[in-house]
């Protein structure tokens, strides 16, 4: 091994070894507690995105019902992945924008 290579090898070995250091640190002390007002907004973001989701799947069911099986099944997985997309799309903004953040 050449030493170029053990020093990248060794910087690999150490920014995995110190990065759960920075995933367990804490915010400063004069961030404090979140307001009840912010943490309202962000709970009104998560359910919005769930209510949306929810919707979006009762439309494409309530659309496709009197189709074809063949034409009803894509529109269905599309729908279900919209949802879940959807779903998933409202909880990481909740968590990012509202539950992670100092």
């Amino acid at each position: 091994m050449t030493p170029a290579f053990s020093k990248r090898v060794a910087g690999i070995v150490a920014t995995g070894v110190v990065a759960p250091a920075f995933a367990t640190t804490q915010c400063p002390p004069e961030f404090g507690k979140k307001s009840d007002g912010f943490m309202m907004i962000g709970w009104s973001l998560l359910f919005l995105a769930l209510a949306t989701g929810i919707a979006l799947m009762y439309f494409v069911i309530k659309r496709s019902r009197n189709w074809k099986l063949w034409q009803r099944l894509p529109a269905l997985l599309l729908g279900a992945t919209s949802m879940l997309a959807v779903w998933i799309g409202g909880l990481a903004a909740f968590f990012s924008l509202f539950v992670f953040t100092c």
